[in-house]
C-alpha cells in the first residue's frame, strides 16, 4: 500500500455499525453493533480473536469514547425509544454498567474526555429547549455544570475537543439548517467563551480536531463559491489554508496521533474519496480504500479509524471498519461471526441505576 498505511479491515456479520473506537494502547475496539439483534457495545481485539459483548440492552447504544487511561468506554444509549440518551459507563474489559447523567428530562450526546481524564464535555439538551448546549462533568464526583446558555432557538453546541492542558473546550457553535456555523474556545473553569478564529470571513467554519500543541484547527468551511472544504487553520499566523481545492463537497477529518497529517473526505460523484493530507509538505494523497461511503474519518492513539459501507452491496451486506496508520505497511481482516459471540459480564445487562462507581477507576 502506498504512504506506508497499516490498514486493518472488520467485517461484522450485522446490518449496521453505528460507532467505532480504538483503545489507547491501540489493542481493541469497541463498536456499536447489531450482533445480536440489538445495538449494543462489543469490544474486538485488534490483533484478531472473539469479540466480547460488553452492555446488552433492548436500547440502541452508540457514542463511544475511551477514557484516556483505556479502562472505561462511555456511550449514549436510549430510553425505550423515547430519544432521550443518558451518558453510560462500562469497564473496558467488562463488569457493571453505570449511569453517569441520570436526567430524566435532558439528552446527551457527543462526550469527550480532557486529555487528563478530569473532564468529560458534552452536549446536552433539554426536553423543553430548542437549542443544545456544552455540559461539562468532572468525572471522579460526577458533577455536572452547563456552560453555555443558547437564546437563540436555531443555534446549537457541539463540543469538539479540548486544549492540550484541558482548561478549553473547543465548540462549534451552528444553526440548525447547518448553514452557518462558528468556531469557540470556552473556559471550562468560568464558561467564558471567545471565537477560536480572528478575521474569519467564511459564513460556515466547523471544527473538527485540533494538533496536538494547538497550533492547527482542522475545519470544514464554506469558500466564496459556496463549495464546502477541507481546511486547516494556523492559530499561530490566522491563516487559512484550503486542503485540496476542487470542486467536490468536502469533509474534514481528524489529526494523526502525532498531527503530522490530518485526514479529509472529498465526495467525487457521490463516491466519498479519505485523503491523507501531510502537514509538513502541503500534498495529499488518497487513502486506498474501496469506493463507498465513509464516515467517522478520525484518529485514534495508535491508528486512524473510519467507517466504510461498501459502494454495491447485498441488502444485509456489512460496513467495515478501517484504521489506517503511517507507520507501516501491511492488511488483515478479522471477521466477527455470529459463532464467536461471547459477553464480558453479566452485571452489563441495561437498564441500570444511578450507582456509585464500582468497577471503575
Amino acid at each position: 500500500m502506498s504512504g506506508g498505511q497499516l490498514m486493518h479491515t472488520f467485517e461484522a456479520h450485522s446490518d449496521e455499525v453505528w460507532a467505532a473506537a480504538i483503545s489507547p494502547d491501540g489493542r481493541d475496539l469497541v463498536i456499536s453493533t447489531n450482533l445480536t439483534g440489538r445495538h449494543n457495545l462489543w469490544r474486538v481485539p485488534l490483533a484478531g480473536g472473539f469479540p466480547v459483548q460488553l452492555t446488552r440492552s433492548d436500547d440502541r447504544q452508540w457514542g463511544t469514547v475511551f477514557s484516556p487511561d483505556g479502562k472505561t468506554v462511555v456511550f449514549g444509549s436510549d430510553h425505550a425509544g423515547a430519544e432521550m440518551f443518558d451518558l453510560y459507563a462500562v469497564p473496558r474489559e467488562g463488569g457493571p454498567v453505570i449511569n453517569l447523567t441520570s436526567t430524566e428530562d435532558a439528552t446527551e450526546s457527543g462526550e469527550v474526555f480532557s486529555p487528563d481524564g478530569r473532564w468529560l464535555a458534552f452536549r446536552q439538551r433539554r426536553k423543553s429547549a430548542a437549542s443544545a448546549n456544552i455540559a461539562v462533568m468532572e468525572f471522579g464526583s460526577r458533577h455536572v455544570r452547563v456552560l453555555t446558555d443558547e437564546k437563540l432557538p436555531q443555534m446549537q453546541w457541539s463540543v469538539v475537543t479540548f486544549s492540550a492542558d484541558g482548561r478549553e473546550i473547543i465548540a462549534n457553535r451552528s444553526d440548525i439548517t447547518g448553514t452557518t456555523g462558528a468556531v469557540w474556545r470556552i473556559d471550562v473553569a468560568t464558561g467564558a467563551a471567545k471565537p477560536a478564529l480572528r478575521n474569519a470571513k467564511s459564513r460556515l467554519n466547523l471544527a473538527v480536531d485540533t494538533s496536538v500543541d494547538g497550533r492547527w484547527l482542522s475545519l470544514t468551511i464554506e469558500t466564496s463559491e459556496g463549495r464546502r472544504q477541507a481546511a486547516l487553520y494556523d492559530t499561530r499566523s490566522d491563516r487559512m489554508t484550503l486542503l485540496h481545492p476542487d470542486s467536490w463537497e468536502q469533509r474534514a477529518g481528524r489529526f494523526a496521533p502525532d498531527s503530522g497529517s490530518v485526514l479529509f473526505v472529498s465526495n467525487v460523484n457521490g463516491r466519498d474519496i479519505v485523503y491523507q493530507y501531510d502537514v509538513a509538505s502541503g500534498q495529499s494523497n488518497a487513502l486506498p480504500l474501496p469506493a463507498g461511503a465513509n464516515a467517522g474519518v478520525g484518529p485514534h492513539i495508535s491508528a486512524y479509524a473510519t467507517l466504510h459501507w461498501p459502494l454495491r452491496r447485498a441488502a444485509r451486506a456489512s460496513p467495515w471498519l478501517v484504521t489506517a496508520s503511517r507507520r507501516f505497511a501491511a492488511a488483515h481482516r478479522v471477521v466477527a461471526s455470529r459463532l464467536e459471540l461471547r459477553t464480558a459480564d453479566p452485571r452489563s445487562a441495561m437498564p441500570v441505576t444511578h450507582a456509585a462507581s464500582a468497577g471503575l477507576s
